[in-house]
């Protein structure tokens, strides 16, 4: 099979590049041309019975692995568009936009640890909660399984997890009401029946009933 050594010359010029000793202007090539030989002979000795499938893998590991990271990014954004996925594209675009503020070029194997840690501490200087920071890196973490799974790096290039990173959680801390306090709240009765205060109440105990329904769906709800 042939490979693209990312070289094009005449076949005068090849065959003075392969002397034992080339024309000055093609001692440059030859050097270059030598390491990309020395590259496949590395692999094939290194391989553990050989196939193409294999040695390709081996072959274009570096070179996908130096790929954009947000063009994936982007490319991943156009398919959730594409599916009907409104609101998971805007979450893979604001973290796109959060992490190009920080890093605005960035390949695979860039993403470290260490690289994820500073983000972090980025973030933090900026005011922003480690719930936030939990949103933008949970698509970036998406977006490198499946640079995994096109082979542009190796699960060896992970970087998340225990003794790696790991994204970082809020707690949620539940604060139930008593039922003394919410006994207080069934039986107020505000002083102006159609007030404000009287429909604050109405709100919150129809957030009740709906099991704890978040107020914006609440006032979506169409009568039907």
């Amino acid at each position: 099979r042939y490979y693209l050594t990312g070289y094009k010359m005449t076949e005068a010029d090849f065959i003075n590049t392969l002397k034992n000793i080339p024309r000055k202007k093609m001692e440059p090539i030859r050097i270059q041309l030598d390491h990309i030989d020395l590259k496949a002979k590395n692999i094939i000795n290194n391989l553990d019975g050989f196939s193409f499938k294999r040695f390709e893998e081996k072959w274009f590991e570096k070179e996908n692995a130096n790929k954009d990271v947000f063009e994936l990014f982007n490319q991943v954004i156009s398919r959730k568009l594409s599916e009907g996925k409104i609101s998971t594209a805007i979450n893979y675009r604001c973290s796109m936009k959060s992490l190009q503020s920080f890093y605005p070029k960035l390949s695979f194997i860039d993403i470290t640890p260490d690289v994820l840690k500073k983000y972090e501490k980025h973030m933090l200087s900026n005011e922003k909660s480690i719930s936030t920071i939990g949103i933008y890196l949970r698509p970036l973490r998406a977006i490198i399984n499946e640079a995994i799974n096109k082979r542009y790096i190796t699960t060896n290039d992970y970087p998340f997890g225990l003794k790696k990173y790991v994204i970082p959680e809020s707690r949620n801390v539940k604060k139930a009401l008593t039922k003394e306090e919410f006994k207080k709240i069934m039986l107020y009765y505000p002083e102006e029946p159609l007030g404000f205060e009287a429909r604050a109440k109405d709100f919150w105990i129809l957030s009740y009933l709906c099991q704890g329904m978040n107020p914006k769906d609440l006032l979506l709800l169409k009568k039907g």
